[in-house]
C-alpha cells in the first residue's frame, strides 16, 4: 500500500476523543510536514496519530487560513487531493489481534506526551493492564517494573498512574479531574487516604468504648492484650490515677456541646492509647515486632542547672528534675534502645531525638543492638527564644537535633526527605501542653511522621510526656501507642488526647 485517501483513514474507536492544541500543531505541519508519520495497520487502520490526524481536519477545514499552495513541499498534493503518501505521511505496522493495535497506540501516545496528565495515567494503567493479561495468558509473569521499561518511565511512576487511574475511573466527578498535574493528585490521594485513616481509626475506638468500665480501674492490659494475647495475668499494669477533670469548664453563657458518653468514650479511648507505666514494662507488653516505627524524645542526660526554657518557668524545669534522673540515666540508653529494637517490625525507623554530647555515644549503643544509623541528624531549626541561665557565657540553642535508625532495610515514605525542618512553638502549643518545657511543634512531628511512616502505621513513643507526638500520630491517621512514667504528664496526655477525639468524633 503506497497511497491511501486520508477520507478512507479508518479512525473509529480512537483512545482520544478531544485533542489539546490542535491548531498548534496543524500550523506545525503546515509549514514543516510531518516529523513522525501516522501508523496504521494492513487495513488501513489509525494505531498512532490522532492528534496529527484531527491536525489534519483542522487544515482542510480552514482553507483560507491555509493554502496548499504556501505548505511544505510534501504538504502540498495532501492538501490539494487528500492522499496520503506512504513514507511521508504513514507507515503500515503488521498488529495480530485487537489488544495489540491498542497497545501500540496507547504506547506512541504515552512516549510522546500526545495526553493530559489524566489521561495519560489511565493510558499507563490500560497499557499494564493489557500486558499482563497477555502475560497470564502465556503463563509469563509482567509487572509494574515491565511497565515502566516498556515506556521508559520509572517504577514509581507506572505505580502512582495505576493506582491514580483507579480513582479517575471509578468516580467521573473524583476533584482529581481538576488537579493541576500529577503531582497535584498524588497529594490528593494521601489527603484521601489519611482521611479514611483517620475516619476508620476514631470509628474503630468507638466500637470499642461502647461498653465502659470504671474510668479510674482501667487495667493496662486490655490495651496491651492486642498485641501480646499470651502475656502473663501476674504483669499486668495497672493506671495510678486518672485525671477527673480532663474537660474545660464552658465559658459564662455558653453551653458544651460534647455530651457525657462523648466525654466519657474519648477518655477511655485515650487511656487505652497511652498508659502511665515505665519504657521498660512498656516494651515488655508490646512485645516482639509490634510496631512499623518508633518516635521518642527521652530524658536523655542533660544539666539542668543550666537550663532555662522561655515560656514555661523555672518551677517547671524543678519539676522534670524532680521526677527524671535525665543527668545520670546515659547508663538506661542501651536497654531503652534494645527495647525499641526489639518491638519494631523489620524495615521500620526509630528516630530518637539527642543532643550533639550524646549523638555519637547513642549512635555506638544503637549499632551493638542491631540498628543502622543514619551518620548525620534531624535538625530543629527554632525560630522562637530558646535561653540558658548563662547568657553571658553561651550564644543561643536554636536548634535541636534527632538521630534516625534503621531495622533492616527501611525505606522513607518520602525519598530524600530534607533533614531541616525550621518553626517554633505555636500559642495553642504552648497551652495545650502547658508546664512541659521539652515539647514539639505540631508540624515538626507531621514532618518527622510522613516522612518515614505510611498513614496507618502503628508508632509508638516509650517517653511520650504530654503528648505532643501522640496527638500530631492521631491528628494524620497514624495509631499511636504510647507510654508515660510521671502520673502529671500521663494525665495532662489522657486530657489533650480526649480532647482531640471528641473534636474528631463530630
Amino acid at each position: 500500500m503506497n497511497q491511501l485517501k486520508f477520507s478512507d483513514l479508518d479512525r473509529s474507536e480512537r483512545a482520544r476523543i478531544e485533542y489539546p492544541d490542535i491548531e498548534e500543531l496543524a500550523e506545525s505541519l503546515y509549514k514543516q510536514g510531518f516529523i513522525h508519520p501516522l501508523a496504521i495497520n494492513q487495513s488501513g487502520k489509525l494505531i498512532a496519530g490522532g492528534r496529527r490526524s484531527a491536525a489534519l481536519d483542522f487544515l482542510y477545514d480552514n482553507p483560507d487560513q491555509y493554502p496548499y499552495g504556501s505548505a511544505e513541499p510534501s504538504m502540498q498534493e495532501l492538501l490539494k487531493d487528500g492522499v496520503l503518501q506512504a513514507g511521508d505521511h504513514f507507515t503500515i505496522k503488521l498488529t495480530t489481534s485487537e489488544d495489540h493495535l491498542r497497545e501500540l497506540e496507547l504506547i506512541e501516545n504515552v512516549q510522546r506526551r500526545n495526553f493530559t496528565w489524566q489521561e495519560e495515567v489511565i493510558a499507563i494503567a490500560r497499557i499494564h493492564r493489557l500486558k499482563s493479561r497477555e502475560a497470564v495468558l502465556a503463563e509469563d509473569t509482567w509487572g509494574q517494573r515491565e511497565t515502566g521499561r516498556l515506556l521508559k518511565l520509572s517504577l514509581a511512576s507506572v505505580s502512582y498512574a495505576v493506582r491514580l487511574a483507579d480513582k479517575l475511573s471509578d468516580n467521573p466527578d473524583s476533584p482529581m479531574w481538576k488537579a493541576s498535574g500529577v503531582s497535584d493528585a498524588i497529594q490528593m490521594l494521601a489527603t484521601q487516604a489519611f482521611d479514611e485513616a483517620n475516619r476508620q481509626l476514631v470509628a474503630n475506638a468507638k466500637s470499642r468504648a461502647t461498653t465502659l468500665p470504671d474510668i479510674k480501674t482501667i487495667a493496662g492490659s486490655d490495651f496491651f492484650s492486642t498485641f501480646k494475647p499470651t502475656a502473663d495475668e501476674g504483669d499486668h499494669v495497672e493506671l495510678t490515677k486518672t485525671c477527673d477533670t480532663f474537660y474545660d469548664t464552658a465559658p459564662a453563657g455558653k453551653s458544651s456541646s460534647v455530651s457525657e458518653q462523648d466525654k466519657s468514650e474519648a477518655i477511655y479511648l485515650a487511656s487505652q492509647i497511652v498508659k502511665h507505666t515505665d519504657c521498660i514494662n512498656f516494651f515488655k507488653y508490646l512485645g516482639k515486632e509490634s510496631v512499623d516505627h518508633v518516635v521518642c524524645d527521652p530524658p536523655y542526660g542533660i544539666d539542668m542547672k543550666n537550663l532555662k526554657q522561655a515560656n514555661t518557668g523555672q518551677n517547671d524545669i524543678e519539676r522534670i528534675a524532680e521526677t527524671h534522673d535525665v543527668e545520670d540515666n546515659e547508663g538506661n540508653f542501651k536497654p531503652w534502645l534494645q527495647g525499641c529494637y526489639d518491638i519494631l517490625k523489620d524495615k521500620g525507623f526509630c528516630v530518637w531525638w539527642c543532643d550533639i554530647v550524646q549523638f555519637e555515644n547513642i549512635k555506638k549503643l544503637a549499632k551493638e543492638v542491631g540498628f543502622k544509623a543514619q551518620s548525620w541528624q534531624l535538625t530543629w531549626v527554632k525560630t522562637s527564644n530558646c535561653m540558658n541561665q548563662r547568657a553571658e557565657y553561651n550564644f543561643t540553642k536554636n536548634t535541636e537535633i534527632a538521630i534516625v535508625l534503621r531495622k533492616g532495610d527501611a525505606r522513607l515514605v518520602k525519598a530524600q526527605a530534607s533533614s531541616v525542618w525550621s518553626g517554633a512553638l505555636t500559642p495553642e502549643d504552648k497551652a495545650k501542653f502547658a508546664k512541659h518545657p521539652f515539647i514539639k511543634p505540631d508540624p515538626l512531628w507531621g514532618w518527622l511522621l510522613d516522612a518515614i511512616a505510611l498513614p496507618g502505621s502503628v508508632i509508638a513513643d516509650p517517653f511520650s510526656g504530654v503528648g505532643s507526638s501522640t496527638l500530631a500520630m492521631f491528628s494524620r491517621g497514624y495509631q499511636p501507642v504510647c507510654c508515660e512514667i510521671s502520673e502529671d504528664h500521663y494525665n495532662q496526655q489522657v486530657s489533650n488526647l480526649s480532647n482531640l477525639i471528641t473534636q474528631m468524633s463530630k
